[in-house]
């Protein structure tokens, strides 16, 4: 995989497709990082696929902004990291997101020969860039959008799709996600796992991909969703 999809016409061929990554594990392919907005620059990344819906978050205590895994979760939320608004770290829904970065938390998923760390979950800016590239070829295309809520403290992210921030920025609407190959977007029915980035909606509130409705949403962080842990391989 790592030889096949090194750019954005081949993510769009690829996304999706099943690797060989841990056995009795089914992986896929889910990012290439062209320029670096998650990490080093040409990364491919993988995702785990959905399992079941078991996981409430735990709220991490490393709030400190030299904390690796803060660290981890400012590269995975870019536009976040960019916000000054959000220093401290002290909302739950953002001690959630921190802990879906830790990667001590999530050290048994990763393959130690090919990848260096694994996190518990994509972030919004990376599920959404990945389903542009699927749509469109383009990561920035408006198919699925997003952007950041920092007024009066609510350091959280906003989405929408189709160009458009309907329900307040706080879901995408109905029907504005989709399954894509082998599933890799959305899991049809009653099942949604959750996305490594705080909601705007309310400060305990994180995101989620949800199935029955096809979209991407909010819920508390001690409600019970899935993880479909990421890896990058680097190795």
């Amino acid at each position: 995989a790592k030889r096949l999809v090194t750019s954005m016409s081949a993510l769009k061929e690829y996304v999706g497709t099943k690797v060989d990554y841990k056995p009795g594990e089914t992986w896929q392919v889910f990012y290439y990082d062209d320029t670096g907005d998650f990490g080093p620059a040409g990364t491919l990344y993988l995702k785990k696929a959905y399992t079941t819906n078991d996981t409430p978050l735990r709220l991490s205590s490393k709030t400190a902004e030299s904390d690796p895994a803060v660290q981890m979760m400012r590269r995975m939320n870019p536009l976040w990291a960019g916000s000054s608004a959000h220093n401290p770290v002290d909302q739950n829904n953002e001690k959630a997101c921190v802990w879906l970065c830790d990667t001590t938390v999530w050290n048994s998923k990763k393959n130690d020969t090919y990848s260096s760390y694994a996190i518990g979950s994509p972030s919004v800016e990376m599920y959404m860039k990945a389903f542009n590239v699927y749509k469109t070829g383009n990561k920035n295309a408006t198919n699925l959008i997003y952007k950041l809520d920092d007024t009066s403290r609510k350091v959280g992210y906003l989405v929408g799709a189709n160009n458009s921030y309907a329900n307040s920025g706080y879901a995408t609407g109905s029907n504005t996600i989709e399954p894509g190959p082998n599933n890799v977007f959305m899991t049809s029915g009653g099942y949604y796992w959750w996305l490594a980035s705080p909601s705007s909606s309310n400060s305990t509130y994180v995101l989620r991909v949800y199935g029955h409705s096809a979209l991407v949403n909010y819920i508390n962080y001690g409600n019970t969703s899935g993880v479909c842990p990421v890896v990058p391989l680097d190795l």
